[in-house]
């Protein structure tokens, strides 16, 4: 299941378990014996007005959250698709955990604090640091921080939260 799958999932339970809670919340004040219908006139001036508004900003909310906890991002950088990036000889690229890279051009290497550096997802192994990246094959980030250098410049495509140093 992608993320945005889980991102859809997620916003609409909550839009559901929203409008349950108003529609309750709305049938436990009316519907006296004094006041016993509900009258077209009022759900759609009171409760529809209520609810959108209620629902927006708790949507809002937990979007918020959702992207925090799904995406990752690391200093504001970052995409749910492949990007283009462009590294000049000597930087450091420092990735958030779970952003993929494919090394394109140019000579890049390993460049992390622990072990495993990266994981090359094309050959099931895992790469150290100071080990050079194959041209074509996906690479995984497994902890914050870890990335890679670039010896010469370099393009990269990358899916996920970076920095560059």
């Amino acid at each position: 299941m992608t993320k945005h799958k889980l991102i859809h999932m997620l916003i609409a339970a909550v839009m559901i378990l929203l409008a349950a809670g108003i529609a309750a919340s709305a049938a436990g004040n009316y519907g006296s014996e004094s006041d016993p219908l509900v009258t077209l006139s009022y759900l759609n001036d009171v409760i529809t007005p209520s609810l959108k508004t209620e629902s927006k900003a708790a949507l809002d909310t937990k979007l918020a959250e959702l992207e925090t906890q799904l995406g990752g991002r690391a200093g504001g950088s970052g995409s749910s698709a492949f990007e283009v990036v462009s590294v000049s000889a000597g930087q450091r690229v420092k990735c958030s955990a779970g952003t993929e890279l494919i090394a394109r051009v140019g000579n890049i290497s390993c460049s992390a604090d622990s072990s495993p550096g990266l994981v090359d997802g094309t050959d099931g192994k895992t790469i150290d640091n100071g080990s050079a990246l194959a041209k074509n094959h996906l690479y995984v980030v497994t902890i914050d921080g870890n990335g890679f250098k670039a010896s010469e410049s370099a393009k990269v495509l990358i899916q996920g939260g970076y920095t560059i140093e």
